[in-house]
C-alpha cells in the first residue's frame, strides 16, 4: 500500500483481532508508531481489546502508560476499555481502581465492571450485584448481557429470591426481553436448589412457546445437572434425551445420566 493512514492502520488493527490474531494487532501497533503515525481514540481502543482477548498484559500495560501520556485515560471508551483488559488479565483490582477513578462513566462502563467481578475466577457474585445496586442508584441500567451476568452470580451464590426480584425487574425495569440465556440461569438456580419441579415446568414446552422461545441444550443440560446432585433419575433421563435432540454431536448429557444413576444408588 503505497499511502498509508491513521485510518488503514486501525483497520489492520481491529482485522487482525477480529480473526483472533492478537498478537499480530499489536505489531501492526508497534509498526504504525516506527513510522511515525500518532495513534488516536480507535487505534487504543482497538490495541488495549486486542490485549483483553489475548490477555496480554504486559503490552496491556504499555499501551496503558501510551493512553496515558496522550491524556486520554479517563476517555470513556479507552477506559472501559482498560478495565475490561485488566479484567481480562486477572488484575481485577486495577480495573476496580481505574473504574472508580473515572469521572464519567456509561452504560458499557457499568457493565463492563459488573462482568469483570462475576467471570472472576474467585466468582465475586456479592460485589457485581452490588455493582448493579449502584449502578441503578447513578440511574443506568443494565444490558442484556448484564442481566444474564447477574443472574449467574445469584446462580452460583443460590440467591434464589434476589434471581427473581432480578428476572422479573429485567422488562418492566430495565426493558430488557427475557431469552434462553436469561432462563438457564433461572433453571440452574432453581436446580441448585433442589426446587426440579419448579425447573421442570419453567422448562415445559408450553411455556416457552408461549414466549417464542425453545429450551436449548444448555438449559436441558442444567436441569440435567440438577437432577444428577438430587439422584433424579426420571427427571434425568428425560433430560438427557431432550439433550441430546438438541445436540446430537454431544454425549455429555449421557454421561451426566450415568452420574445421576450412580449418584441415585
Amino acid at each position: 500500500m503505497p499511502v498509508r493512514t491513521v485510518a488503514s492502520w486501525n483497520t489492520l488493527i481491529v482485522a487482525y483481532k477480529g480473526a483472533c490474531l492478537e498478537r499480530s494487532s499489536l505489531g501492526a501497533f508497534v509498526s504504525m508508531d516506527h513510522e511515525g503515525f500518532q495513534p488516536n481514540k480507535i487505534t487504543f481502543v482497538g490495541v488495549i481489546d486486542a490485549c483483553a482477548q489475548g490477555k496480554i498484559l504486559d503490552f496491556g500495560r504499555l499501551a496503558h502508560e501510551e493512553v496515558c501520556f496522550a491524556g486520554l485515560e479517563f476517555d470513556v471508551p479507552i477506559g472501559t476499555a482498560l478495565i475490561k483488559m485488566y479484567g481480562k488479565c486477572g488484575n481485577i483490582n486495577q480495573a476496580m481502581a481505574l473504574f472508580r477513578k473515572m469521572p464519567l462513566k456509561n452504560t458499557i462502563t457499568w457493565n463492563t465492571a459488573i462482568t469483570i467481578h462475576a467471570e472472576d475466577g474467585n466468582l465475586d457474585e456479592a460485589q457485581a450485584l452490588e455493582l448493579s445496586r449502584r449502578m441503578h442508584l447513578h440511574g443506568i441500567l443494565p444490558d442484556d448481557t448484564a442481566v444474564t451476568t447477574l443472574l449467574s452470580a445469584c446462580s452460583h451464590s443460590g440467591l434464589l429470591d434476589e434471581s427473581f426480584r432480578l428476572f422479573g425487574s429485567m422488562r418492566p425495569d430495565f426493558g430488557v426481553d427475557p431469552r434462553i440465556e436469561h432462563y438457564v440461569c433461572v433453571i440452574d438456580l432453581l436446580g441448585r436448589t433442589g426446587q426440579l419441579l419448579e425447573a421442570e415446568v419453567l422448562m415445559s414446552s408450553d411455556h416457552f412457546a408461549r414466549l417464542g422461545l425453545e429450551a436449548n441444550e444448555c438449559a436441558w443440560t442444567a436441569f440435567l445437572g440438577a437432577c444428577r446432585d438430587f439422584g433424579d433419575v426420571s427427571r434425568g433421563a428425560t433430560a438427557a434425551k431432550e439433550a441430546f435432540v438438541s445436540d446430537p454431536e454431544n454425549s455429555g448429557p449421557y454421561m451426566l445420566l450415568s452420574d445421576v444413576c450412580v449418584n441415585s444408588g
